[in-house]
């Protein structure tokens, strides 16, 4: 896992205060888990969702001009998310899955940001791998059923996904 959260950051960091030298990071504020930015030159940090909803792992699309996550805002069990897409000042967010007794998370973009990896918990209590494109169509599940899913990394010529799973 460090070896990835180290991957994660090299990835994020550039200088300079443009969205490609910001680290986008979640944190725990005030009783509620919101998506952040922070410049690594000069450590100014930008909150970028607000609310009570559980708005978490955040990765960059690799163009820099989007940012993927998960969250429960748009749904009654706060146990579940989906995983939605914003432009990097928070707007324009919308679910790119919208699963009925399940949940996703950990959504990471292929290399060249046609695709999207994510773990999947189904209502049965499986956990698998899911792969869709970019614009949320051609969901599925590429591996499992496992007792749980987490982590998802691409290497870099975007042939192959990494994760961790029992």
């Amino acid at each position: 896992a460090a070896a990835i959260a180290s991957l994660a950051a090299a990835s994020a960091c550039g200088g300079g205060g443009t969205p490609a030298a910001l680290i986008i990071y979640e944190a725990h504020t005030a009783g509620v888990v919101n998506i952040f930015t922070i410049d690594p030159t000069t450590a100014s940090s930008k909150q970028i969702t607000h609310g009570d909803a559980f708005d978490g792992n955040p990765a960059w699309s690799p163009d820099r001009k989007h940012i993927i996550f998960s969250s429960n805002r748009n749904q009654e069990d706060v146990r579940m998310n989906e995983i939605l897409l914003m432009d990097t000042d928070g707007r324009n967010v919308r679910n790119l899955t919208n699963t009925e007794k399940g949940s996703e998370w950990s959504p990471k973009y292929s290399p060249d940001g046609a695709r999207i990896s994510y773990a999947v918990a189904t209502g049965a209590g499986a956990y698998h791998l899911g792969l869709m494109d970019a614009d949320g169509s051609n969901q599925q599940n590429v591996a499992g059923p496992y007792r749980f899913v987490e982590f998802p990394s691409w290497t870099r010529d975007g042939r192959e996904v990494f994760f961790s799973a029992i």
